[in-house]
Parts: C-alpha cells; sequence; structure tokens
C-alpha cells in the first residue's frame, strides 16, 4: 500500500478502538504483534521515507506515536512523558512492556513470535512500495492520495503540486490505465461498469478532459497536439454514447472565455511564498491546445474525424472496433500501460522522457 493508504487504515482503525489501552497482564497476541512491528520499523534510516511528503512522515512520528502511547499507556512512566523525543518515549514504553511479558513464564510462548513472521515481510515490503507512482496504484489508493493532496495543500512542501498540473495529469492519466489492468486481472464485469459509472458523471469527466486537453509538457506543439488528439480520443471511445458528453463539450467551450482567473489562475506555480500566475502567452498557449482538444471532440461526434495519420502507430492502435467499453477498453487502453506503467513491457522510445518527467 501506499502510505496514504496507511494512513486512512491507521485512522479507521483508532476510530474502531483498536489502540484501547491494554492491561498490564495482557495475553492478547496483538499487543505483541503490533509491538514487534513497531520495534523492526525503527531499524530503517529516515531516509526510507524521504521521497513520501512531509505530511505523512509527521504523521507517522505525531499521530501513530499518540495511538501507541494511548495504548501502552499502562507502561508508560513520569519519568519518560515530558521532555523525551516522542520515538525514544515509545521505545521505553516497549521496554517496560517486553519486560513484563517475560515475567510471564510459558504464557510468552514462541507462537506469538513466530507469528510476527508476515507482519515483518509486510512492512519490509511496504517499505520499497513508499516510491510507488501515483499511476501504478489503485483506484481506492488514488483517491485517498487525492482526498489527502486536497485536504493538507498548504502543507509544506505541496506547493509543487500545484505549481503545475503535471501531477494531476499523471494521476487522470493513471486512472485510465487501470480499466485495462483490471481486465488483465479478470475483473468482473460489473466493477469496471462502475468505474465506467464513475468516470462519465459531470464533474470528473469534464475535469479528466480538461487536463487531458492542456496536453502532456516539455513537447513541442506538434507532438503535444498528437498526444493530446490520442489521450482525448482513448477517453471518448471508452463510452462515447454517454450522456454527459454534450455539456463537458459545452464546459470546455466555457473555458475559452474566461479570463483567467478561474481554471488557468490554478496553474500558477509558487516560488517561496510568492504565486506566480500563468503569464499572458502561456495562458494563450494552453486555450489553443483546448481549442484542439474541443475540434477533434466535434469532429469525432459529427463522423468528420480525419483518417489516424501515418507513421503514427500509437494513434492507429487506437482505432479498434466499438463492440462494448470493456472489451474496448482492453485494446485502447494497452498503449497507457506502455508508457505508465514499468512492469507492462517495452515503453515508446518518444515516451520515455515524458514518462520519466512526470
Amino acid at each position: 500500500f501506499h502510505p496514504l493508504v496507511w494512513i486512512d487504515l491507521i485512522t479507521n482503525a483508532a476510530k474502531n478502538e483498536v489502540f484501547s489501552p491494554i492491561d498490564i497482564g495482557t495475553q492478547d497476541p496483538f499487543a505483541i504483534d503490533i509491538c514487534c512491528a513497531v520495534l523492526r520499523a525503527f531499524q530503517w534510516p529516515r531516509s526510507k521515507l524521504s521521497h513520501s511528503p512531509d505530511a505523512v512522515r509527521d504523521y507517522f512520528h505525531s499521530d501513530m506515536t499518540a495511538y501507541l502511547l494511548k495504548m501502552f499507556a499502562v507502561f508508560v512512566c513520569p519519568s519518560n512523558t515530558a521532555s523525551i523525543e516522542p520515538s525514544l518515549r515509545i521505545l521505553l514504553v516497549f521496554a517496560e512492556f517486553l519486560m513484563s511479558r517475560l515475567r510471564l513464564g510459558k504464557q510468552a510462548n514462541t507462537a506469538a513470535w513466530q507469528s510476527t513472521g508476515p507482519l515483518f515481510h509486510v512492512i519490509m515490503s511496504y517499505s520499497e512500495l513508499v516510491n510507488t507512482r501515483c499511476y501504478a496504484m489503485g483506484p481506492r489508493s488514488l483517491e485517498v492520495l487525492i482526498n489527502f493532496m486536497f485536504d493538507r495543500y498548504n502543507s509544506n512542501h505541496y506547493s509543487s503540486v500545484y505549481a503545475s498540473f503535471i501531477i494531476t495529469r499523471c494521476i487522470f492519466e493513471g486512472y485510465l490505465s487501470i480499466f485495462e489492468h483490471h481486465s488483465n486481472s479478470r475483473i468482473e464485469a460489473s466493477v469496471l461498469q462502475e468505474h465506467i459509472k464513475y468516470l462519465h458523471t459531470p464533474n470528473i469527466l469534464f475535469n479528466v478532459c480538461s487536463i487531458l486537453a492542456i496536453g502532456p509538457y516539455g513537447l513541442d506543439d506538434e507532438d503535444c497536439r498528437k498526444r493530446i488528439r490520442r489521450d482525448i480520443l482513448l477517453l471518448v471511445r471508452i463510452q462515447q454514447d454517454a450522456p454527459t458528453w454534450d455539456d463537458c463539450r459545452y464546459r470546455l467551450e466555457q473555458l475559452l472565455e474566461e479570463d483567467g482567473m478561474g481554471f488557468f489562475y490554478q496553474q500558477a506555480r509558487i516560488d517561496g511564498i510568492r504565486r506566480v500566475p500563468l503569464s499572458a502567452e502561456g495562458i494563450a498557449y494552453h486555450r489553443s491546445h483546448i481549442h484542439f482538444a474541443i475540434e477533434t471532440l466535434n469532429a469525432f461526434f459529427s463522423g468528420t474525424l480525419d483518417d489516424e495519420p501515418e507513421n503514427d502507430s500509437v494513434d492507429r492502435l487506437v482505432a479498434i472496433p466499438d463492440d462494448s467499453p470493456i472489451s474496448q477498453t482492453q485494446a485502447t487502453w494497452r498503449v497507457h500501460l506502455h508508457r505508465l506503467l514499468p512492469w507492462h513491457g517495452r515503453r515508446e522510445a518518444g515516451d520515455h522522457d515524458a514518462a520519466e518527467g512526470v
């Protein structure tokens, strides 16, 4: 799991009183399990979490510490409650707890310790997953990540998330690529249909389409338009008869009439404490891409879309029979997986730099 998913799990556990205070003579193996798991985590250098947001690290070092101190409150001595670092305080409390377990003789059998083996593997695997990229996460993990970002938008080191739409675009593309990933996993068709239904709700469809219409960063205008065309067609062919497409196209046209204080204002970058908005040239550049996306959609729905360009294998892959949303996603999203998921075959040479930049 991504660290933000762990936060959600831990928070729910606290609400369900999983961390309720234990008795001094408890024989519940859960106390030993969590004690051993956390002690194992203390062996990692702090740099192991260097790529996760500071807000995530702060959570583990504050909220989780509070939960554990509450759980092991009976072992908290007055001498270690004031000026001691929280992590050291936890170590002292665990030492008190483990020594009390040693005095229980046969009650502290080896089975309780052996049962922690799977926990060690989980935690060590988790340490490797901290660096998992957004687009490799499942839909529930993505939802937690997005909610966490927006709930803590003013936290330290979060300005970079709002400096551009790169991360947001990456998340959207990753969410769309999940269709193919789930199909390969033989997920039930009803579950896939729920994803498609969610994607085609009015606000979600407009948000996804508007971000894709901006186009990727770091490409020249011609290549950027090719990518926009491809992404928009991949999106619209999932369920082209969805009634929300008319509203989406209308709202995209409204973006062209904005004065820059809405959609384009959100793309400002942060320089220290100063907000640097897009320049007039930057807004004009993005508007031209949105206009191109609208033209692509209009041509698609009117049946006047040009044939896919020659020498563009990506666009040719998009042109597939429109039998059903499920069979279609199994084919169309393959190209997204090659570009976004490292383990899904070889990425196209032209997409390598763009993927690395994200």
